[in-house]
């Protein structure tokens, strides 16, 4: 019987061994077990936040290029604008440097001194004097009424009406001569 009972105590010690095994086994793949939900969770957790975040830029990429379309577009109307603006001034400039040399060879200047004195090309004064005279609406202050010869044989008194348009006056955008070179009628050859 001794025999029996080492037998039955080896046995109950062995048992002992395996349900200690068992329960630290147990444990430990609880452990594993809540690792990896703790991994999992925190993965879903961090895809959703990423998620989350590439919304909010594509929302603000979408935002800044809508302004600056709009920023765009209003840079446009203001270039626009001004462009229109140093055309318009350009034209005027013009018409008002044409009025001038028809008012001096009104005056019996003739071209060439006209010239020498503007600063521009013989060409130039002849181009102004023909605009002002196809023009032929105002009176030039100052100049003899009637438009009649005066001396050296050019008209006095004639100027331009006002011209609403480039197009209507047949001014061409300004070159790089100054305000005056290329914002005339006649500048591409035709008119002069």
């Amino acid at each position: 019987m001794a025999v029996a009972t080492r037998k039955s105590a080896a046995s109950v010690a062995a048992r002992q061994r395996a349900r200690d095994l068992r329960v630290r086994f147990l444990e430990r793949e609880q452990k594993l077990l809540e690792a990896a939900e703790e991994f999992l969770a925190g993965r879903e957790s961090t895809g959703k936040a990423v998620e989350g975040i590439g919304r909010q830029i594509v929302r603000v990429e979408v935002e800044w290029e809508r302004q600056l379309v709009r920023v765009r577009e209003e840079r446009a109307r203001q270039i626009e604008g001004l462009e229109g603006e140093r055309v318009r001034e350009e034209r005027e400039g013009w018409e008002r440097g044409a009025r001038v040399a028809a008012r001096m060879r009104g005056l019996g200047v003739k071209e060439g001194e006209v010239a020498e004195r503007l600063g521009v090309e013989l060409g130039e004064v002849r181009r102004m004097v023909a605009w002002v005279k196809g023009q032929g609406a105002k009176r030039v202050p100052g100049a003899v009424p009637g438009g009649e010869a005066g001396p050296g044989g050019g008209a006095r008194g004639v100027v331009p009406a006002s011209v609403t348009s480039v197009a209507a006056a047949g001014v061409p955008g300004a070159g790089a001569g100054g305000a005056w070179a290329g914002a005339r009628p006649g500048a591409d050859g035709a008119g002069a």
